[in-house]
């Protein structure tokens, strides 16, 4: 099964009360490119994945369908993940 990034960055990006135009500035990608992401149109890169969640202040792999709470990488990133983008 096939997680719909996409659809989790936008549930997410609600979530957190951010526009599709301050997310896409924040990674600095143009709303028309994240709006195709969020419509399942194009896959980020791992980079961009990886910017979207540290933007979001979330897990990378919570954008990928995980909801282990146990989840090894989870527990280590806690609140805000810690990656340098």
């Amino acid at each position: 099964m096939t997680p719909n990034i996409g659809l989790n960055i936008r549930k997410m990006r609600k979530l957190k009360q951010i526009s599709q135009k301050e997310l896409a500035f924040r990674i600095k990608k143009s709303n028309g490119y994240l709006s195709d992401i969020e419509n399942g149109n194009k896959l980020p890169s791992i980079n961009v994945l990886y910017s979207i969640a540290y933007h979001l202040g979330i897990c990378p792999s919570s954008l990928l369908g995980c909801k282990n709470k146990t989840c090894d990488h989870c527990k280590k990133s806690s609140n805000k993940i810690s990656y340098k983008i």
